[in-house]
């Protein structure tokens, strides 16, 4: 058995095994695009071995070994252009006031450090809450959302 460990945006970093050791580790450019071994100082016996991938990747997708394609509900995303193979189905995704909405092709309207689209048609900030103590002793919630501009 494998557990897999996910980032903020779903985005899989470390597969451990039953004894909670590192079997592998994974590193991705802001698009998604695998960082391996050889890149920097990552090295095979750090766990960056490119013979052992999961299929669930970067964002909340899928990956498919043969074409190295993102798979998501609706469409395939390429992960080293950081495009879309093909337009937003949706229509109503388009936006007057934003100019980057017109571009049918791109990922997250060009924002994939704030946002992903596991579905292929909606950008969404993957957020976390937390229950924490305040001065009071209530607890309140912290929200887990970055923004990045």
């Amino acid at each position: 058995m494998k557990y897999l460990l996910v980032d903020w945006q779903g985005s899989t970093r470390a597969m451990m095994s039953n004894g909670g050791f590192v079997k592998a580790r994974m590193d991705y450019t802001a698009y998604g695009e695998d960082i391996g071994a050889g890149t920097g100082l990552r090295t095979n016996s750090q766990g960056f071995d490119s013979a052992i991938n999961p299929r669930q990747q970067y964002g909340l997708t899928e990956r498919d070994s043969a074409t190295g394609l993102d798979h998501t509900w609706f469409r395939k995303n390429e992960n080293r252009g950081g495009r879309w193979t093909s337009p937003d189905p949706y229509n109503g995704s388009i936006s007057l006031g934003d100019p980057q909405s017109l571009n049918r092709f791109s990922y997250v309207q060009g924002q994939p450090t704030n946002f992903i689209d596991p579905s292929g048609l909606l950008k969404i900030q993957q957020c976390t809450k937390h229950w924490v103590w305040d001065s009071n002793g209530y607890r309140t919630w912290i929200d887990g959302c970055i923004t990045l501009y």
